[in-house]
């Protein structure tokens, strides 16, 4: 699963929180059930979109966890409409399995991040001189595009003048 269809789903998981907290009494309990559902469902989409935007790996492993937290509070929040019988429970197998989906897919994440190598400082320095290269090449190719820019309009002004 790409970060695209990961961040999707978590917009449809906010998107159905939403949708489940209107059908919610409108009771002193029911209100204080689904605002904390709706903000931890839909908290865990906005982290996520900043996660994707990290600094660091280890950076984006926090935000990561952090959207963990998030869905694991919304599940709680599933689990006490389950259980307060507020809703039956028939309606929330669907969004409590998705929710239990998501938390896993981000925990293997996780762990893959935890377990994968950091690229040592040789690597670094291979990879910052390709792009060094890259921003040189690029910087020249700029400056021939301008160079023969101006041959254009020098010769089209000297055709003209003729």
């Amino acid at each position: 699963m790409n970060r695209q269809d990961l961040m999707d789903r978590l917009l449809d998981l906010g998107a159905r929180s939403v949708r489940l907290s209107a059908n919610l009494p409108r009771t002193d309990g029911g209100r204080h059930v689904a605002l904390q559902m709706v903000r931890a469902a839909t908290s865990a989409g906005a982290n996520y979109s900043e996660a994707c935007g990290a600094e660091s790996r280890k950076d984006f492993s926090h935000k990561l966890q952090i959207v963990i937290k998030e869905l694991r509070e919304t599940y709680h929040w599933l689990r006490l409409i389950a259980r307060a019988e507020i809703v039956k429970t028939g309606r929330l197998e669907r969004i409590t399995g998705d929710v239990n989906e998501v938390i896993a897919i981000l925990v293997s994440s996780v762990n893959t991040l935890k377990r994968s190598p950091q690229p040592d400082a040789q690597q670094r320095a291979i990879f910052d001189r390709k792009a060094q290269v890259t921003r040189e090449s690029n910087i020249a190719n700029r400056r021939s595009q301008l160079e023969y820019r101006k041959l254009q309009t020098a010769d089209r002004t000297s055709q003209i003048r003729a």
